[in-house]
């Protein structure tokens, strides 16, 4: 190459690459939304990723400007959330198919942490009773029965809150498995989900990571 001369193959593909690097992001996301409910076929890690870092940003931009107006960001907020909460999803079960894993590695990664929940607030309410029960009630001479009920209602709230700390636990390992799958590769040949995804993005000609 002559000195002061820039090569055209290095120019073109410099200002592909920053145009990859602006455009990649909106590509992805576009690509979720417009396969709103497709639950079928496969996503690439990339397209994936670069949606959720979106989504991450229209949170984090939607909490800022709630200081300036709580209640209309919110409520935007709230309903661009609920907008996006299938694609979501759908993008969630197309990723878990680019592995070659079925839909239900879905419910085994999030379905404990509403159990562990409902087992925590059982817990605690049955704790409460019988804590309060006890304080208040066994010191003026409360029935017996009544007072092995309070009694009772302790351990129950015992044992409820720690099968709930016991799921929490769970739900947290499980929780980390699935986005351990989520980030992994996808199958570079075609699964029993169909072929590899083949959406172009700036970033690739066949729209792979």
């Amino acid at each position: 190459m002559v000195a002061g001369i820039a090569n055209p193959a290095v120019v073109k593909s410099e200002s592909r690459f920053k145009d990859s690097g602006r455009h990649v992001m909106i590509h992805a996301y576009l690509h979720i939304l417009r396969n709103y409910i497709v639950f079928r076929g496969r996503t690439s890690r990339a397209d994936f990723w670069w949606f959720a870092l979106a989504q991450s940003i229209v949170v984090v931009v939607g909490l800022i400007l709630m200081n300036a107006s709580p209640e209309v960001v919110g409520t935007l907020l709230a309903l661009y959330l609920l907008a996006t909460l299938i694609p979501t999803f759908a993008g969630v079960v197309r990723r878990l198919h680019d592995t070659g894993r079925s839909f239900w590695w879905l419910p085994l990664g999030i379905g404990f942490a509403p159990v562990a929940f409902a087992l925590i607030s059982a817990g605690l309410a049955f704790i409460g009773f019988g804590v309060v029960g006890g304080l208040f009630f066994t010191p003026f001479g409360i029935d017996p029965e009544a007072e092995q009920t309070f009694m009772e209602a302790l351990e129950v709230g015992i044992a409820f809150f720690v099968f709930g700390v016991m799921a929490t636990i769970l739900a947290g390992v499980l929780a980390i498995v699935l986005l351990v799958i989520l980030a992994s590769p996808g199958d570079e040949s075609e699964n029993k989900y169909g072929p590899p995804p083949n959406h172009p993005t700036p970033t690739t000609e066949e729209g792979r990571d």
